[in-house]
């Protein structure tokens, strides 16, 4: 007696050749393109896909469709696990220059698919990131603060895939993370205008006050007061959310207005300084013959004011390439944890004369 093949085992058949060639997150077809491009039935449909998800081979994620699941991985070796890097979606010339350090990684790091993934700034640390739908196995998370809640600190912890924070000193709570030594940073900017002859010393604050940017201004004063400087902290007030360079800009117009009598200003951030160097520009504030000018971080887009900036460079592309490598070198099963610092540099453009 010949067994009688039903068409949804036939189209089940056919829907399985199509997933084997599928990443394991990749989307499925959805019930109605299925319909259309096999000319069969919804009732046909429903029986081969709900045979799949019986199966563990698809999966429904409510509102988005179907998707591979990772069942599908051993049917198809060739495809790469993926390494995401997760920034903000902000304006920054900062996570511009992730992303292009990132694309040039790709040859290196060839046995993976590299994924720049942008979400939502609202969130310091992303609620939802589409790990299944892009086979992710380790995510590089760029934070919008340093400011840690607890339930941030929690999710990370109890994170699904190994997960490296950039920026962040988390090594106490057990999770890994890697960025600049801030405080070597500090240090350095400061001994660099002393090693110039710079004996007062601005300090523009010119970000909101969370622990990296503190953790500068300590190294900055600490020094200053060990080695006989004079430090003069100005506070450009910025608050999370709000626009750094223009209050930054208003509030060293009024210190230009009120006279002031330090040689060199050292900013702790090279994006916002912006608005001290257009200050000085719109005074007639000559840089760096009247007012030497360092910022910490901002490499790249430091290069772009009018005249360009010296900075400490916190080596980006170095940090994402470390952040690459421990997600690469370590057992996926293992626990992250530590801090991998990345020694500053300093990038010279002749914005600080010597006395």
């Amino acid at each position: 007696m010949l067994a009688v093949v039903s068409k949804s085992d036939t189209l089940y058949e056919s829907l399985w050749e199509e997933l084997t060639k599928l990443a394991p997150g990749e989307r499925f077809p959805s019930m109605r393109e299925i319909m259309k491009r096999y000319e069969v039935s919804q009732l046909t449909v429903d029986k081969a896909v709900s045979k799949l998800r019986e199966d563990g081979y698809l999966r429904q994620i409510t509102g988005k469709g179907l998707f591979a699941t990772d069942r599908v991985k051993r049917f198809n070796q060739s495809i790469k696990p993926t390494f995401m890097l997760a920034v903000p979606q902000w304006i920054s010339s900062d996570i511009d220059l992730l992303e292009t350090t990132v694309n040039t990684m790709r040859e290196e790091f060839s046995d993976y698919r590299l994924l720049v993934y942008r979400f939502h700034p609202a969130e310091s640390f992303p609620q939802e990131l589409p790990l299944l739908e892009e086979n992710v196995e380790g995510v590089i998370l760029l934070p919008t603060s340093t400011d840690k809640s607890v339930n941030d600190l929690k999710r990370m912890a109890d994170y699904p895939v190994p997960l490296v924070v950039l920026g962040w000193h988390l090594d106490s709570f057990g999770i890994c993370s890697v960025g600049a030594d801030d405080t070597y940073a500090g240090h350095m900017a400061a001994h660099y205008l002393a090693g110039k002859g710079h004996r007062q010393i601005g300090v523009l604050l010119s970000e909101p006050h969370n622990q990296v940017i503190m953790e500068r201004v300590k190294a900055i004063m600490d020094y200053c007061e060990l080695h006989g400087l004079e430090a003069t902290l100005i506070d450009c007030e910025v608050k999370s959310g709000e626009m750094a360079t223009d209050k930054t800009y208003r509030k060293f117009m009024q210190v230009i207005s009120d006279g002031f009598d330090f040689t060199a200003l050292l900013g702790i951030c090279g994006e916002s300084m912006q608005g001290a160097v257009n200050a000085c520009l719109n005074r007639g504030v000559s840089i760096p013959d009247q007012l030497s000018m360092i910022a910490i971080g901002g490499d790249k887009i430091a290069e772009t004011f009018h005249p360009p900036l010296n900075t400490i460079g916190i080596r980006f592309d170095e940090q994402v390439h470390t952040a690459l490598e421990i997600l690469r070198n370590r057992n996926p099963m293992r626990h992250l944890g530590g801090y991998d610092y990345v020694r500053p540099i300093i990038i010279e453009h002749g914005s600080v004369r010597t006395i």
